[in-house]
Order: C-alpha cells, then structure tokens, then sequence
C-alpha cells in the first residue's frame, strides 16, 4: 500500500539522508511531497530486476535482500537509510538487482519525472539530487570521475 509521504510523518527523519546533503529542510519537504511511502511485507518483491523506472528506492525502515543480476555481484543485505536504483534514476538502466524484503519494510520512491517538474523552478535543487546520487553509486571515485558521470 503507498502512501504519500508528506501526509505520513517528519521531513527530519528523512533529511539526513546522504542523497539530501547540502539541501535546507525546506526544498527537502518539497521533493518528499512528490515521493511515495510503500509498505511491503516479509516475502514481497519491491524492486525487480527488469524495472526501468527512473526512481530512487530509500530503505527508510525494515531490511530488503538484494539479489544481482546473474554474474553482476554477491547477494546482500540492505541498510537503513540505503540508496538503491541510482542508474536507473539517472540513466533509465533497467534495476542491476532484484529487492525483497526479508522483514516488514518501508520504502520511499522519488520518481525523476516528477523531480523535473522543479526543475524550471529549481534548477539547483535537481542538480544537487543527482550530484548526490552519483555519490552514492560511486563513492571511492575521485570528484572529477563522478563530475564525467553527470
């Protein structure tokens, strides 16, 4: 079941996440008002492989098993607070891996089409998102190196 975050709790719980680093509480609330909050059970499939949505998936509660690709990497664990989907969100790449949740979770999903409609107004603000995300995907690259991937 999805619910829009702004009508469910605090930005703050969420602001600290690196993907809103150098964003004020105020343009963070803006974002999340177009993010979604889903819920899923033990057992269900909140990212599957083939998804090709530009969506950033937040792990903001609860613990997923992320399952590669065939011969993309090992299976994992997420944490809270993860960050999953980057090159899906930037570049329309279909997921690198399939996301189940292992205990009762809770998920927020930031679409890009709906990041863009700020953009006109924002430009700063979706920029400083996908620097962030970019980050997060390659966080040993030197600043140059993640600089190329924009």
């Amino acid at each position: 079941m999805a619910e829009t975050l702004h009508a469910i709790g605090p930005v703050e719980r969420i602001a600290n996440n690196p993907l809103f680093a150098g964003l004020e509480p105020q343009a963070v609330a803006r974002v999340l008002e177009m993010a979604t909050r889903t819920y899923h059970r033990a057992g269900e499939t909140v990212i599957e492989h083939s998804t090709t949505q530009p969506v950033l998936y937040i792990v903001e509660a609860g613990l997923l098993f992320l399952v590669p690709r065939d011969g993309d990497g090992r299976s994992r664990l997420s944490e809270p607070g993860e960050v999953l989907n980057q090159r899906g969100y930037l570049c329309g790449d279909a997921s690198p891996q399939r996301a189940v949740a292992v205990l009762p979770s809770i998920v927020i999903a930031l679409d890009r089409r709906d990041v863009a409609e700020l953009e006109g107004r924002e430009p700063a603000l979706v920029k400083r998102i996908a620097v962030n995300a970019v980050r997060s995907l390659m966080p040993d690259a030197r600043p140059t190196a993640r600089a190329a991937a924009i």
